[in-house]
């Protein structure tokens, strides 16, 4: 999940700020909203890539193994 955040900031939050919100091309609602929609897609797409990512219970023996 830290990783969905780094990329939600340096791909959502920084360019909307940046070119949206401080340049003054779109309305702050605009920008506010484009932001947090963003934020709910990434969670949405973190949340789905762990429902489909599951180990199994061989892999968890093995890492135990290395250990």
């Amino acid at each position: 999940m830290c990783a969905g955040l780094a990329v939600w900031v340096a791909g959502v939050l920084l360019p909307n700020a940046g070119f949206m919100g401080a340049a003054g091309l779109f309305p702050t609602n605009l920008t506010v909203m484009t932001t947090l929609a963003g934020i709910v897609e990434w969670v949405a797409a973190g949340l789905a890539g762990a429902a489909l990512y599951k180990e199994g219970a061989g892999s968890a023996q093995s890492m135990a193994a290395r250990a």
